[in-house]
């Protein structure tokens, strides 16, 4: 989904981004990049700086990904980084160009995806409340209700762009079923020529014990696997 802002958001946008150039030319390497205050909850805001400045600080955003919860709740470091392996839905062939996270993900033996990061080793997280990415799948007919996540994890803050660098190690493949999703309810009992997309939310929350993977459509949770436990 394109945003599009107001001028003056735009304008302060633009104004934040050259005063983290100006801070990022000064140092030699950045751990992270920290956006505090309410304006940092702002999506524009926060994907024009994701993409200015991806690859550049592991950890850009993981901060901004915790605004409007809970402040009462405890915090847990998190020991791993996880990660979702993203690709073009084989089924599209327009979407095999983009390879986004948004992309519809179609398992296949041996396929090597985009990793994206959904926690990075070291981030500072809500115990109990989980990171969340959003996903779109886009889906022919009625059957095709299965998206498959694949997930990985690391020991290492490094950013890896794909699952087949080396350091990342495959927990599991989690199929969920979209057939339960408002949306795909609706859309899949005539569905259009060009098929119809269903959208909802994957991600990680780690609590006291365990992490877990986790999924969300229509403001509600459709069902979780746990990927390992912290303590024995």
């Amino acid at each position: 989904m394109r945003l599009i802002a107001p001028r003056f958001i735009n304008v302060t946008a633009i104004q934040v981004l050259q005063v983290l150039e100006h801070q990022l030319g000064a140092v030699d390497s950045v751990d992270a990049l920290l956006l505090v205050g309410g304006f940092s909850a702002n999506e524009y805001l926060f994907n024009r700086i994701r993409d200015r400045f991806r690859g550049r600080s592991a950890k850009l955003g993981l901060a901004q990904s915790l605004m409007h919860r809970p402040s009462w709740a405890p915090t847990i470091v998190a020991s791993k980084s996880y990660i979702i392996g993203v690709g073009p839905n084989i089924a599209d062939p327009a979407a095999v160009a983009r390879v986004a996270r948004s992309t519809a993900t179609t398992r296949i033996p041996h396929q090597v995806y985009e990793a994206q990061y959904v926690v990075v080793k070291g981030a500072i997280l809500k115990k109990g409340v989980a990171v969340l990415e959003e996903f779109d799948k886009l889906s022919m007919h009625s059957s095709d209700s299965e998206f498959v996540v694949p997930l990985y994890m690391s020991d290492s803050a490094e950013i890896k762009h794909n699952t087949n660098q080396g350091g990342l190690t495959h927990i599991r493949d989690w199929k969920i079923d979209l057939s339960v999703v408002r949306s795909f309810m609706r859309y899949s009992r005539h569905p259009p020529p060009g098929g119809f997309h269903t959208k909802f939310q994957v991600g990680i929350e780690i609590d006291s014990r365990d992490v877990w993977a986790v999924w969300i459509h229509d403001g509600v949770e459709g069902g979780r696997t746990k990927l390992h436990s912290i303590i024995s």
